[in-house]
């Protein structure tokens, strides 16, 4: 059974909710429109549904307008586009492209992908956050847990200069603390996470 994992608003206050968090799904996001509209028991029909490829989906985030929809596949490590409407519909935006590169292979067998996702504006830059899901026992992964700043046009990164297109937690952990998973109060938090 899918169940809730992320939420976005557009600026008309319809809901988009991504709701396919394993494989085999076959409706992944679901769009309500706003919670003023919704039936006193919250049975209210959505407006619109978007079946995504077989995959582990785990952000969603939408352009004020609701014309873009963006969710994280966290599995298959990349982000898709939907352009459209709750009208006419979505579909898959083939010109955006962001998927991670070759990643350190001694993590024993954690796995790294994007998470999170923010479309900030009026900047149009979306941030993707990416890290394991569950970190392991040592800090080898931390070196993964980046946000990403992006092109929503492209999903390429924002500059070719990645100090200032990619957020690295652990480094700026490191930095503020001199630990990398010490919050100054000594609780022991992993706060190099980007979910931390």
């Amino acid at each position: 059974m899918p169940s809730l994992y992320s939420v976005a608003l557009d600026s008309k206050g319809d809901v988009f909710v991504c709701v396919d968090t394993s494989t085999g799904n076959a409706v992944d996001v679901k769009i309500y429109p706003p919670i003023t509209q919704w039936t006193a028991s919250h049975q209210t029909p959505a407006l619109r549904t978007i079946d995504l490829p077989d995959g582990i989906y785990k952000g969603i985030a939408a352009s004020p307008d609701g014309g873009s929809v963006f969710v994280s596949d966290y599995k298959a490590r990349k982000v898709l586009k939907y352009t459209g409407s709750t009208t006419s519909g979505y579909t898959l935006d083939g010109r955006f492209a962001f998927t991670l590169g070759v990643l350190d292979t001694s993590l024993d067998g954690y796995h790294v992908g994007p998470l999170g996702l923010c479309l900030l504006q009026p900047n149009n830059i979306l941030c993707v956050a990416c890290a394991p899901l569950y970190e392991p026992t040592n800090l080898e992964s931390y070196s993964y847990g980046r946000v990403y700043l992006l092109n929503p046009n492209t999903g390429a990164l924002i500059s070719a200069d990645s100090t200032v297109s990619v957020i690295d937690q652990a480094a700026w952990n490191f930095l503020m603390n001199g630990s990398y998973d010490d919050n100054n109060g000594g609780t022991v938090g992993g706060l190099a996470s980007v979910y931390a």
